[in-house]
């Protein structure tokens, strides 16, 4: 009966919701001192709460209880935290985030957990939130890495179009460093792609968008906008075009080559203006 009723208010809205869900855990720990076996998906339960509340270390406290006690873990409560301290503002998210990650990796070695692809998806993206230089090419091996343990039999850390699109996200996040690593960036994303490509995930909105981004770490030239008007057309035809790509399409060519692509000469062009074949993929056009 507490362990739904601190579900309960883990589930709600209410400002104090997750301190009445912790002094029912007082209440628990009261009643039933020698009875563990409800801990872990009590505690589960409250860290899953203050991730939604986008609490890192209040969640992280709760993860690394877990830990010390030896109590049944899953992957989703190393990937929660990790999110967490992902979409965290505090300016030392991005190092606790690589600590809660190491936590995971220490606890794989020793057995108690099987990591999948979503934590080494919430990594990746954390890597992108670090913005430190030689991101991209970490952001690869963390990709091999995965396909690494597939291919050893687990299953879960099969990569998805997420995993393939956070990479691709830090690939166009290096525009901010030197023009080697700029080409480094760029070489990994077309790579990336076009193993995405040929598996059988397939891109989305978010691939071309990202992709189209990366374009920006070419020189400005011929080839630079050779690159960015297949990219564009490959998306059309693939039929994943939405508002965000075409704002990309339009940041990274001159106007005179978009509205000839778009076929239109004067005026905002919107994605309602154009033709619902190339977003016949996308479930609501905007």
């Amino acid at each position: 009966v507490i362990q739904s009723l601190i579900e309960s208010w883990v589930k709600t809205d209410e400002p104090a919701a997750m301190e009445k869900a912790e002094a029912l855990l007082g209440c628990f720990l009261a009643l039933y001192p020698n009875d563990p076996s409800l801990l872990p998906d009590i505690y589960r339960s409250l860290l899953f709460g203050w991730s939604k509340r986008e609490n890192a270390p209040r969640a992280e406290e709760y993860l690394r209880f877990m830990v010390e006690e030896n109590l049944e873990l899953e992957s989703i409560c190393f990937d929660k935290v990790i999110e967490c301290y992902t979409q965290s503002e505090e300016t030392d998210s991005v190092k606790r985030g690589y600590g809660v990650f190491e936590l995971m990796e220490a606890c794989h070695r020793d057995g108690c957990v099987k990591p999948n692809e979503r934590v080494y998806t919430s990594l990746i993206k954390l890597m992108v939130k670090d913005g430190k230089k030689g991101a991209a090419i970490k952001a690869q091996k963390v990709l091999e890495r995965m396909k690494a343990l597939y291919e050893a039999g687990n299953k879960g850390c099969k990569p998805t179009v997420f995993c393939y699109n956070a990479v691709l996200q830090a690939c166009a996040k290096s525009i901010i460093h030197d023009t080697n690593e700029k080409s480094r960036a760029f070489q990994i994303a077309v790579s990336v792609f076009n193993e995405l490509c040929n598996s059988k995930e397939k891109p989305d909105h978010v691939t071309y968008g990202h992709l189209m981004q990366c374009s920006q770490l070419m020189p400005k030239n011929e080839k630079q906008t050779q690159f960015v008007t297949a990219v564009f057309q490959k998306c059309c035809n693939q039929g994943v075009l939405n508002s965000y790509v075409l704002q990309d399409f339009k940041n990274c060519v001159e106007e005179p080559l978009w509205r000839k692509l778009l076929g239109t000469s004067v005026g905002n062009v919107e994605i309602e203006d154009l033709p619902l074949e190339w977003s016949r993929n996308i479930k609501k056009r905007k």
